[in-house]
């Protein structure tokens, strides 16, 4: 039966991740803080289990499609909360500034086309892990624990990856093993 469950939630990622990859986005006018606002009230009993505590400060309206980018937040914000040390409560905080081109491409080490980009930070108090794989948690299938110590099916990352690369942005990670994880977005500034 849990193995059923598995394959059930594993079809309904892949699933998930196959949609986002068709392009079919909605561009509108979104605030991402009413986004995170929503996406905490989906959440709660997760927040409520685990005695979680999120905290989220305005963030500047970008271009995007609303459902990929609620789906980019539960995705994160799930995460921060599950990857939890023992004992400890986990704390999430998403802030968010607007931040010059220079600034980005240090930051990020690449040339940007845009002169400026919102910059959204989900950062979290959890387990951390091993900045060498930075990138490969981004992978699809990509696990750093076993399965028996935290569910999932490895294509959330992935998903998040492709939602900021349908929307001109992209996204990194940084983390402490033991400090905890933050997850850097960044979206073109641009108005209308």
């Amino acid at each position: 039966q849990q193995a059923s469950t598995r394959m059930q939630k594993l079809i309904e990622d892949l699933l998930s991740f196959s949609r986002i990859s068709s392009g079919q986005e909605q561009f509108t006018r979104v605030n991402p803080t009413g986004v995170v606002n929503e996406v905490v009230d989906d959440i709660e009993g997760q927040i409520l289990r685990e005695k979680a505590k999120v905290g989220i400060k305005p963030i500047a309206e970008i271009n995007g499609d609303r459902g990929q980018l609620r789906r980019l937040f539960q995705n994160l914000i799930s995460n921060a909360i599950k990857f939890h040390k023992q004992g400890v409560t986990p704390v999430v905080e998403i802030s968010g500034s607007i931040v010059s081109r220079a600034d980005t491409e240090k930051e990020f080490g690449f040339s940007l086309p845009e002169s400026s980009y919102v910059r959204i930070v989900v950062k979290d108090n959890g387990i951390g892990f091993d900045e060498k794989y930075a990138e490969k948690i981004f992978n699809i299938f990509q696990r750093l624990q076993g399965r028996a110590e935290f569910e999932g099916t490895g294509i959330g990352l992935a998903i998040c990856r492709k939602i900021m690369t349908n929307h001109s942005g992209y996204i990194r990670a940084e983390s402490v093993i033991g400090q905890g994880s933050q997850f850097i977005l960044i979206f073109p500034n641009v108005k209308g």
